[in-house]
């Protein structure tokens, strides 16, 4: 490559989470090149032009990408600094996740889980290690829960044995994979009450789901951040316990005196 081609190229590689909100003239500048260049760049590397390169990032970033959503840390920044920037951004993504948890609908859907003959939990993909979780925290004070998919088994032969009176709470936040809708359907058949909790970048929610719980996972860096989702889950796991009231702690107290005689736990 020509050497104004090579720094423009190598400006992008550093920053491809630019590359969607930047304009061709802007590129130029901070490239210190023409912009007849970064049209010979785009040529080169068989676009059209440098403005259907910029649609095709675009659209990796609202799949939600992790290179288009990353950006390079600021050079100089004190360590500590940045770490009180990130603490600061971690705490009001919590924040926002819980003021836009509706009481009512955190309500009913405590009450399902509470009254439900079993519930059964799925994720997709990063969303599998929040199902985990939430199937954890809900066994602590109920029969009857358990993941959909146990290891070495398949979604079918979980959702066969599940009706009416069953819950089946799916996480699937964004980057969920082809068949996630056709997933939620076939939940939606069984006649149990799908709640799903997903991401605003899920684009329609699939028909039949009861329940839809929307948190924010986007950040500038590669890596989503899930902390709000985590909190959500919590507090549905706490509303679930205090809507079961005595017989909650009543399975509680079951469990622990288990753990003790089987010395489980240090």
């Amino acid at each position: 490559m020509p050497e104004g081609e090579k720094r423009a190229a190598t400006l992008i590689l550093d920053n491809p989470g630019e590359l969607s909100v930047w304009s061709a003239t802007e590129l130029a500048n901070l490239a210190n090149v023409s912009n007849a260049t970064i049209s010979r760049l785009f040529k080169r590397l068989n676009y059209g032009s440098f403005e259907e390169a910029r649609l095709e990032a675009r659209q990796l970033r609202s799949q939600g990408s992790p290179l288009y959503w990353s950006r390079p840390a600021a050079s100089g920044q004190p360590h500590g600094e940045e770490s009180s920037i990130r603490l600061q951004n971690e705490m009001q993504r919590i924040e926002a996740a819980l003021s836009a948890l509706p009481q009512d609908l955190c309500e009913s859907v405590a009450t399902r889980l509470a009254t439900a003959e079993r519930i059964r939990l799925y994720g997709f993909r990063n969303s599998h290690f929040l199902a985990s979780y939430f199937s954890a925290s809900l066994a602590q004070f109920r029969q009857g829960v358990a993941k959909l998919m146990p290891q070495g088994q398949t979604a079918a032969e979980g959702l066969s044995e599940l009706g009416d009176r069953d819950v089946i709470f799916i996480v699937g936040f964004r980057r969920r994979p082809a068949n996630f809708t056709q997933v939620v359907a076939s939940s939606v058949s069984t006649g149990a009450c799908v709640i799903l909790l997903t991401d605003p970048s899920i684009r329609a929610i699939p028909e039949g789901v009861e329940y839809t719980i929307i948190c924010s996972v986007e950040s500038s860096q590669p890596l989503d951040a899930y902390g709000g989702a985590l909190i959500i889950l919590r507090t549905l796991a706490l509303k679930m316990a205090a809507a079961l009231e005595n017989k909650g702690r009543r399975y509680l107290e079951k469990l622990e005196s288990l753990r003790s005689t089987l010395g489980e736990l240090e």
